[in-house]
């Protein structure tokens, strides 16, 4: 460690300041808003341990949104301790890593720590912050290390199941280690049994309670063959993730990716698929336990992409980068670049700076979510009329009215959404508004009302076809433009015919 550096600090407080500028120019969008209100909408710690087993995620995020909300409704406070959760793992990585400062410089401001965990105020971002205190506990002499290891491997299960497929993989690394260091086979073995007893209560928590949508879905072949497509794109997605330039909505997008309507470049994918993931095995070549880390992540985030979580989304993919980083945090521990493996990696990580660089200036630029414009649409609604939601929409009446709203989808007042069956009956219901209204209509008669929607007037159309015969639908206003797409906002009025 050099704190005495000034370039590490000018780095560490540069990183400090475009995190900071991004986070307050970010609007926050569906998906953190979404756990946001499960927390503050859960009355009791207990709560938050049921609540969260809809989401499929443990719990370890939502207790510190819970936390937070015992003290303010306030989304900024979401975002600042976010910003210091994010904060924490680029500081150790430029003042208690080995690699080299030109290699150290460029990580922190790279995609994935620069905007996805960082700028995203969701459960990926606390994992980083434990991997990272790992990969600096792994090869020190410290008191009780071994319990500190444990605790914070622990914490790591409990953060997203990306987080655990990362734990198991510096187990992994911690159980070469001890073999390395001629422990007995009996002594690994033990360790070997004390990280599966480790990751247990997260594996517990993670199953989707009875009564869960993510418990009823079914795999079938044409799901299993977009599993597939969508496993074959995650190398480009992880290692370059360099997004669609030239498009509104650039989220989740990679160039290649979007430009393949060329012969070179449908050539060039596959080409640079298997460069990036055979770019591990010789960079890191000198140290099978660094080697180990990133394939052992590799392969159990393919047999998850299989079965239980596409890796559709660049939040996703980017944990198998991770593991590249850590496995490359590790790797400096005994071993050195040079040559052309050092400028490889420095390349790569460069991409990565244009990535992170391209998405920190369209967020800045440009709205992410039109959400927080809730109560400019709402100003419009008479005092006099009823105001409902549908499901999605709930979210951003609930985050940013904090109160309870009827959502005509689940015909019920709500201040969040849970992936219970109840839910997925009424979503599967192909006139779903057009019940959700009579029923209200039943207990509550209206003339007209309104409705927040995060859906544009064709798509209610398609959602629900008898809709249009028994009301007429006027859209009063909307708040479009948002880079993720499926974050505006529209407010109709609702005449019954």
């Amino acid at each position: 460690m050099n704190f005495k550096n000034p370039l590490l600090w000018t780095a560490f407080l540069l990183y400090l300041f475009v995190a900071g500028i991004s986070l307050a120019n970010h609007e926050m969008w569906a998906d953190e808003l979404h756990s946001w209100n499960i927390a503050k909408g859960s009355q009791r710690l207990t709560d938050i341990f049921r609540n969260s087993r809809y989401e499929g995620h443990p719990p370890l995020w939502y207790i510190i949104l819970w936390t937070i909300s015992r003290f303010t409704h306030n989304l900024v406070a979401v975002q600042v301790v976010h910003l210091f959760i994010a904060a924490v793992p680029v500081f150790l990585l430029l003042f208690f890593s080995r690699i080299p400062i030109v290699t150290r410089l460029l990580i922190p401001f790279g995609y994935y720590l620069l905007f996805e965990y960082s700028v995203l105020s969701r459960n990926y971002a606390i994992a980083i912050l434990l991997a990272s205190l790992i990969c600096m506990l792994m090869r020190r002499n410290v008191e009780l290390k071994n319990a500190w290891y444990y605790l914070l491997l622990f914490l790591l299960t409990n953060t997203h199941l990306l987080g655990a497929l990362l734990a198991g993989s510096l187990h992994v690394y911690f159980l070469f280690l001890q073999w390395r260091c001629r422990r007995s086979l009996g002594v690994v073995t033990g360790h070997m049994l004390i990280g599966l007893l480790v990751a247990l209560p997260a594996i517990c928590l993670m199953m989707p309670p009875e009564g869960s949508m993510l418990g009823a879905r079914r795999q079938t072949v044409e799901t299993f063959i977009i599993r597939v497509k969508t496993l074959m794109q995650a190398p480009l997605l992880s290692m370059l993730p360099i997004p669609a330039w030239w498009q509104y909505n650039w989220w989740n997008t990679q160039f290649l990716l979007e430009a393949n309507s060329t012969r070179l470049v449908r050539v060039l994918i596959p080409v640079f698929s298997i460069a990036l993931l055979a770019l591990p095995a010789l960079v890191l070549k000198k140290d099978k336990k660094s080697i180990a880390l990133f394939y052992v992540n590799l392969i159990l985030s393919a047999a998850i992409a299989l079965t239980v979580l596409t890796l559709a989304a660049a939040r996703y993919t980017g944990f198998i980068y991770m593991a590249f980083i850590f496995a490359l945090w590790l790797y400096y521990e005994e071993c050195a670049l040079e040559g052309w493996r050092k400028i490889i990696v420095n390349v790569l990580l460069l991409s990565h700076v244009v990535a992170g660089a391209s998405a920190v200036v369209k967020d800045i630029r440009f709205p992410f979510s039109n959400s927080y414009r809730v109560k400019d649409l709402l100003v419009q609604v008479p005092k006099d009329k009823q105001l409902v939601c549908d499901y999605w929409a709930v979210n951003t009446y609930s985050a940013y009215l904090d109160m309870p709203v009827y959502c005509i989808d689940v015909q019920k007042e709500m201040n969040m959404i849970l992936f219970d069956n109840d839910l997925r009956e009424k979503l599967s219901d192909g006139s779903r508004y057009t019940l959700g209204l009579q029923k209200l209509q039943q207990t509550a008669p209206f003339t007209d009302l309104f409705m927040l929607s995060t859906h544009p007037p064709g798509t209610l159309a398609q959602i629900d076809s008898v809709l249009n015969r028994q009301y007429e639908i006027i859209l009063v206003d909307k708040r479009d433009g948002a880079i993720e797409k499926f974050s505006n906002l529209y407010l109709y009025q609702i005449r019954v015919r």
